[in-house]
């Protein structure tokens, strides 16, 4: 059996961006991220897969965290739009909470 390769420093990169979920008037936290993962489960969850981008619960229900399924070769352009992409889709569930 043979090995698989390793990646040495900066020739695979993760994105991972989290945001705090707060009240667009007060700014108060809004711990509502079990319910947006709901929303999209269908059950409580952790983590919600949506194409390249996994959302999931940062120990915390304030907090949402979105980051890539895979390493990626480069630190492109593309690379960013799809996470972009990803919270393109989270928040028309946030407008409406």
């Amino acid at each position: 059996m043979t090995q698989p390769s390793r990646l040495h420093l900066f020739q695979a990169f993760g994105i991972e961006l989290e945001y705090m979920l707060v009240d667009k008037t007060a700014l108060t936290v809004k711990p509502i991220t079990d319910e947006l993962l709901k929303h999209e489960l269908g059950e409580y969850a952790s983590d919600f897969e949506n194409g390249l981008v996994t959302w999931s619960n940062e120990l915390v229900l304030h907090v949402i965290s979105m980051h890539s399924k895979m390493l990626l070769p480069t630190m492109s352009k593309r690379s960013i739009l799809f996470l972009i992409n990803g919270m393109r889709c989270l928040c028309p569930q946030l407008r409406i909470r």
